[in-house]
């Protein structure tokens, strides 16, 4: 709880980031958040110390992925990364179908549409 309580801040960025970009599904997320509360304590009781509407959230450390859609997202939903750490090189973004490699630096946020469009973070070079 308390790594989720020390996110708040990156939690409000990714959601006032989705209001903009898709009013519409942020409102429907909200709405379901709303709805889940309602009917169980313990979500309302979690929204105290998370206040992302997203409906997912994985921490990776230095990970490298191969290129794959994310498949467990809704079709049109929307992947927010960020990258955060004192590496200097390495870790870049790739959406092949765009043929677009972003260099990923320390505080940098990328949203896309992961299901829609497979992508790779690449190797890392040194550093947390």
């Amino acid at each position: 709880m308390k790594t989720i309580a020390g996110l708040e801040i990156l939690s409000h960025s990714i959601n006032a980031t989705l209001e903009a970009i898709d009013n519409v599904q942020y409102k429907a997320l909200v709405e379901l958040w709303q709805k889940a509360e309602v009917q169980n304590p313990f979500v309302k009781a979690f929204r105290c110390f998370d206040p992302l509407v997203m409906e997912g959230r994985a921490i990776m450390y230095n990970r490298q992925t191969p290129v794959h859609p994310d498949c467990q997202d809704p079709f049109m939903s929307w992947a927010t990364m960020i990258t955060l750490g004192t590496f200097c090189e390495g870790g870049d973004l790739y959406i092949p179908r765009l043929k677009l490699q972003i260099c990923y630096l320390p505080g940098d946020m990328v949203v896309l549409r992961g299901r829609i469009l497979p992508h790779e973070v690449m190797a890392w070079g040194v550093g947390q």
